[in-house]
């Protein structure tokens, strides 16, 4: 790269030739500085602060870099050896398969982490579990006991999905050994466990909405009213908000055996909605155009004799009312 200018020609005023410390202070300040607004803004911070190179030379050397560094990502990319091949369990009925997965919220000055379980086959938060600063192993523990209680005592029956997180594997390793199948999503692949990854932006919202709503606590009572935040967010989103993934369902109602009802009656409503519009669009294309109708009302001789004395007397009384 130091060699590149040298191997250019050189345009416009003589300029002093650069030596290898000026090249390497203009790399240097191309680094620091990719657009510094103008080439004469250019010119004179690299004049001022760096090396004798005028703006052309600067330019040029910027884009030379960029192609250089664009081929170098390019090649990286090639070499990049794909990851390892992860077969995905994909539920078919509640209780199957689980995914885990944690989000941090800075709320009240102080920074939460918030472990959720969430049943794949349905999104069902199972556990929505806050806790102050950095969650432990203890913490991530509690949240799939919580998850098993809300299913009845029962692990899932296949896996729980997570990620390479120390914490997920010291909960497996001596917590919960016997109870199901732990499988990890290979490192950086979080698009393995892209149910529960997608979902967390929801989650953090929900959860945002239901603390808006909630007077700032007192420091001892931060915990408690953390946990009472997390009770809303997580009924909110097993309950009231529907999923379009799932049919634009609830949660709550493919654990209760009524989605199909409930995408029955949808359906109903939506093709209801369709055929209205239909209706409304073909009386709209049977009209006439504007002007037609416009003539049509401005036709006296269309006029019933009832129509003409009504708007003879409308005339008259605002003539009076006019004149007087």
């Amino acid at each position: 790269m130091l060699r590149w200018p040298f191997s250019q020609q050189r345009k416009g005023r003589d300029q002093v030739p650069l030596t290898d410390e000026e090249l390497r202070a203009t790399l240097e300040q191309i680094e620091r500085f990719p657009t510094m607004g103008g080439k004469k803004g250019k010119a004179n911070l690299i004049h001022a602060e760096k090396a004798l190179i005028g703006a052309g030379t600067y330019q040029a050397m910027s884009q030379e870099l960029l192609r250089q560094c664009g081929k170098e990502f390019a090649s990286r990319r090639k070499a990049r050896t794909p990851p390892p091949p992860f077969e995905a369990p994909r539920p078919q009925a509640l209780n199957e398969v689980w995914a885990a997965d944690l989000f941090s919220l800075t709320v009240w000055g102080i920074k939460w982490e918030v472990s959720v379980v969430q049943d794949l086959y349905n999104q069902e938060r199972l556990a929505f579990e806050p806790s102050q600063n950095a969650a432990d192993a203890e913490q991530v523990q509690a949240s799939f006991e919580v998850a098993r209680i809300q299913r009845g005592g029962q692990a899932p029956t296949i896996c729980t999905k997570t990620d390479r997180d120390a914490r997920y594997t010291k909960v497996f390793k001596e917590g919960l050994a016997g109870l199901c199948k732990h499988v990890r999503i290979p490192p950086g692949c979080p698009w393995y466990n892209g149910e529960i990854e997608r979902g967390q932006r929801d989650n953090r919202d929900v959860l945002i909405r239901c603390l808006a709503d909630m007077p700032r606590p007192t420091a001892d009572e931060a915990l408690t009213a953390m946990r009472i935040a997390c009770n809303q967010a997580s009924r909110l989103l097993n309950e009231t908000i529907s999923r379009p993934s799932l049919g634009n369902v609830t949660p709550a109602e493919i654990a209760n055996g009524q989605d199909n009802e409930v995408r029955e009656r949808n359906r109903k409503f939506t093709e209801q909605a369709r055929q209205v519009r239909q209706e409304r669009e073909q009386d709209h294309s049977k009209r006439k155009p504007w002007g037609e109708r416009i003539a049509d009302v401005l036709d006296l001789s269309k006029w019933s004799t009832g129509r003409l004395l009504k708007h003879i007397r409308l005339a008259t009384r605002e003539y009076g009312f006019l004149a007087t």
